[in-house]
């Protein structure tokens, strides 16, 4: 008896240590300690070398690079404890946004390990997320002021385009609240991953509602020629253009539950009422088209250079981008 109290109690103290990780986090130093050994990113950007700095001087290299400050000029914390997923845990929001920087969401899974995930639109803009209480759940809300320059001279003029969001935690990531969500029949879906300047997948995908999809790519052409592949299969549009054919580089089959996950995420961010076209206001990034084909016979196309038009669109992407690396497609 005495064996079995001690084994529960080890399992007890045990469980409040893994529970609490987050819950004991009390300072600035706490809060990177934390961080660096979940976040690649997070080192990379803010603190080179972590493993050999001692903490006070990679703090000091986040708060001279602003990483802390922005939060308190807008009147915000630097960081909070919070239940964003509603699951009965402690997670953690740290806003360190101040050009090419993030802001940071660590979901506590409950088994002493933990889901990161970075919030942000744009390497050009003043960021920064807070949580909220709607309804008697969580949410996040999201602020970003983006700056376009459109003066060229030194005293340059910058026109400011504010935005705010309210996020929830949905099909494993952040989109915006939808209360109202529609519930479409859907057919399939096509996505095409376009090219970018690096390195970055380039396919055609098309998913139809038994969970089949398969994945395209172009077949080699001279490279001489200037080609568009129109992801619908369009005829091109100048004289010049042609139509490479594509080859097959892999099929596979998505259960029903992942399935109804991609198709109830396009009906929840109500994808047929979504802008045609979005752009990013820079260049040399991802360019996505994707295309929904409804049962009764409708469809819905949309072109997203940069591929952030929306917190949910950026959701769909990750998902085929996901299914892609699974099945080895690069």
């Amino acid at each position: 008896m005495r064996k079995l109290l001690l084994a529960c109690c080890l399992m007890l103290s045990t469980f409040h240590l893994f529970a609490n990780r987050i819950d004991e986090l009390k300072t600035d130093s706490d809060v990177v300690r934390f961080l660096i050994p979940l976040s690649t990113s997070f080192t990379s950007k803010y603190a080179p070398q972590p493993i050999i700095q001692p903490i006070d001087t990679i703090l000091k290299y986040l708060k001279k690079n602003d990483c802390f400050s922005l939060a308190n000029t807008w009147g915000a914390k630097s960081w909070q404890k919070v239940d964003l997923n509603n699951d009965g845990l402690t997670d953690l929001i740290v806003i360190c946004t101040r050009y090419s920087y993030s802001n940071f969401v660590v979901l506590d899974n409950g088994n002493n390990t933990f889901k990161l995930i970075q919030l942000q639109y744009s390497s050009f803009s003043d960021e920064l997320i807070n949580a909220i209480q709607y309804k008697g759940k969580n949410l996040l809300v999201f602020h970003s002021i983006e700056e376009e320059r459109i003066d060229k001279r030194p005293n340059f003029y910058r026109m400011q385009y504010p935005r705010t969001d309210t996020l929830v935690y949905k099909f494993d990531h952040f989109i915006e609240l939808n209360e109202h969500p529609v519930k479409y029949d859907i057919d399939s879906v096509i996505f095409h991953a376009g090219v970018c300047y690096g390195p970055c997948p380039i396919f055609y995908t098309k998913l139809n509602s038994k969970g089949k999809i398969r994945f395209e790519k172009d077949k080699p052409v001279n490279v001489k020629l200037y080609f568009v592949k129109d992801p619908w299969g369009k005829p091109p549009k100048t004289a010049k253009a042609i139509i490479p054919k594509t080859y097959v580089v892999a099929k596979a089959k998505l259960t029903t539950g992942e399935t109804n996950e991609i198709f109830d995420l396009i009906n929840y961010i109500d994808f047929k009422h979504l802008k045609n076209k979005y752009a990013v206001s820079w260049t040399d990034d991802v360019h996505g088209w994707i295309r929904v084909k409804y049962k009764d016979g409708s469809f819905k196309e949309i072109e997203d250079y940069g591929e952030r038009g929306t917190f949910g669109l950026s959701t769909l992407f990750s998902k085929f981008y996901a299914i892609a690396a699974a099945n080895k497609v690069n």
